[in-house]
């Protein structure tokens, strides 16, 4: 059970939920795969390269897993961080409207 189902009030349904883009994996992915290509001519660069995309993909993944987006008849709900956690709530009749500008990377996704 997720940190917002544990804190929902009665009689609030979820009616949507969101999650991290995929995006936020694209630069460890490209630092791995540079740091394969790397590795062939100096290994030393290529170890560290490798390295950092592996600490990239694992801030990633723990990004990812624990952001959560929730849209509720009666709020909305954004929930980020694992140690640190941050809560934010909106009251669904305060929301006048919103909009998303996703960047050009993230359109593909």
């Amino acid at each position: 059970m997720s940190h917002i189902d544990q804190h929902l009030q009665a009689n609030e349904q979820v009616l949507h939920r969101g999650h991290l883009n995929g995006a936020v994996f694209i630069s460890p992915c490209l630092l791995l795969l540079l740091g394969f290509a790397v590795l062939a001519l100096d290994g030393d660069v290529g170890v560290i390269l490798l390295l950092a995309g592996l600490v990239g993909l694992l801030s990633g993944f723990i990004r990812y897993k624990t952001s959560e987006f929730v849209v509720t008849n009666k709020r909305v709900i954004l929930k980020t961080g694992l140690i640190r956690k941050t809560t934010v709530e909106i009251a669904i009749n305060k929301v006048g409207g919103s909009t998303v500008d996703p960047g050009d990377c993230e359109k593909g996704f």
